[in-house]
């Protein structure tokens, strides 16, 4: 069971106090990535820039050099070139931040439990980062946090695609009852405005709106379906260990503007809950865990009522995996 700090929104001007609780002294004197999503240009809804300047200001106290970094986007838009993304961030106010701005993508191969995922070498390199995560609904994990930060955000282009096409179903025929439940719980057309799968007097997917979710396998009644390499969120922890093992780390998540899409989105509303505070660990597993635990209480739902999907399998996955545990003891800051 790990310690996760629970600073309310009214409370959060005592990030620094809670910073310091959890080590910050580790940092001195060291080179810290600071590892976070900037937005999609266009998008208003990402982590304040002025909330990023009290980590790394407090960082620079015990004399670190933090720096901002991010990767390039698998998908076009204002992130998908280096050049593209360091304007971006420009644009949404993270050069005011006092800190040099890092933009990667390809690095060495990185393999867990068999399967390879390239780590942007910037990170790969860096032995102490600092997370700060944006916590938001999304159409595959249910949120996205701490894991998805890395566990997509660490990697390179072809690691995103990877671990989005191995969430892709493979359909025995044989099995198929063409009962329609798949194409029911397909959620493309929220992103690509149409179903990936059609059943009528056949089963056909067109994979190039299949964003990997899975959801069809998993509520396929008949076993039908299967993942072209595995589930999504087991990728995705596994692209995020890929990432973190054997580092110095402190996690920041950010539980404010809590919108429907993630910061990829160029429109990522509709807000679906209000804001709920800032949340400090130095354990991933266990502070996805407890930013799931209250977003939903504060919303009165599930992120599976908003997405149908369950925002604690990634968690779940990373437990198994041994980044962390899903268990936590909440310590509310007053």
């Amino acid at each position: 069971m790990s310690k996760v700090a629970f600073i309310p929104k009214e409370k959060i001007g005592k990030l620094p106090k809670v910073m310091a609780s959890f080590g910050l002294e580790r940092f001195r004197g060291k080179e810290v990535l600071v590892k976070l999503h900037m937005g999609e240009k266009g998008n208003k809804w990402y982590v304040d820039p002025a909330i990023v300047k009290v980590v790394c200001d407090e960082l620079k106290k015990v004399d670190a050099k933090p720096s901002l970094f991010d990767t390039v986007s698998a998908y076009r838009g204002g992130r998908d070139t280096k050049e593209k993304y360091m304007k971006t961030a420009k644009s949404h106010g993270f050069d005011k931040v006092g800190c040099p701005i890092v933009i990667g993508n390809e690095g060495p191969n990185v393999s867990i439990d068999g399967k390879k995922f390239e780590v942007a070498k910037e990170l790969l390199n860096s032995k102490f980062i600092v997370a700060i995560s944006h916590v938001k609904g999304h159409p595959i994990p249910g949120m996205g946090a701490a894991i998805k930060n890395f566990g997509m955000g660490g990697l390179s282009n072809s690691s995103k695609s990877f671990i989005h096409d191995g969430g892709k179903p493979i359909i025995d025929k044989s099995k198929c009852q063409l009962c329609g439940t798949c194409e029911k719980v397909c959620i493309s057309d929220h992103v690509y405005g149409k179903k990936a799968i059609k059943v009528s007097d056949e089963w056909c997917i067109e994979y190039g709106c299949c964003m990997g979710c899975g959801h069809c396998v998993k509520e396929c009644p008949y076993g039908a379906l299967s993942y072209k390499i595995d589930d999504f969120n087991l990728l995705l922890a596994m692209g995020a260990k890929a990432c973190v093992q054997n580092k110095n780390l402190l996690y920041i998540n950010v539980a404010l503007k809590i919108t429907k899409f993630c910061d990829c989105h160029v429109d990522s509303l509709p807000i679906i809950s209000e804001d709920v505070g800032i949340l400090v660990s130095n354990d991933p597993v266990s502070i996805d865990a407890a930013s799931v635990d209250l977003v939903e209480k504060k919303m009165g739902k599930t992120f599976g009522d908003v997405w149908g999907a369950d925002a604690m399998g990634q968690v779940r996955c990373a437990e198994k995996i041994g980044m962390g545990s899903a268990k936590y003891e909440l310590i509310k800051v007053k």
